[in-house]
């Protein structure tokens, strides 16, 4: 009776880290490819340098909280270290690509978990790198 009440408690909490995991993914990729190629800093930029890996933070937790089993015990650790790495990679190609511009904004933007609240006003404004323009 325990575990089942926990599973429905935690049920809507990993469906929430889940969707909001795949939307801040889709929000950080449609930033990037509508930068076409430029250094992009507002929208969620303003908030964290890598919102994509971010999102799939929180959608893997989330796929923690609502399934852990073993794999996803082993594999969350794993993926979440792999993204680390990858954005500390990429992080080297934007500094050879921008130079002294993106240096200034690693050093005022975190890498993943914003440092200042996200309003609503903010998420709203996240939200229109889908308008078409």
């Amino acid at each position: 009776m325990q575990h089942k009440i926990l599973s429905f408690k935690l049920h809507p909490l990993s469906n929430i880290l889940i969707f909001a995991g795949l939307l801040i993914i889709a929000i950080g990729w449609k930033g990037i490819h509508s930068g076409h190629g430029e250094l992009v800093t507002d929208g969620i930029y303003r908030f964290v340098r890598h919102p994509q890996y971010s999102g799939f933070a929180l959608t893997i937790i989330g796929f923690l909280v609502q399934w852990p089993t073993i794999i996803t015990l082993i594999m969350a650790p794993i993926l979440l270290i792999m993204y680390a790495r990858l954005s500390k990679k990429e992080e080297r190609v934007m500094i050879d690509t921008f130079g002294q511009r993106y240096l200034e904004y690693k050093a005022r933007v975190p890498a993943f978990i914003p440092n200042k609240w996200i309003t609503f006003k903010d998420i709203g404004e996240f939200l229109t790198v889908f308008q078409k323009r």
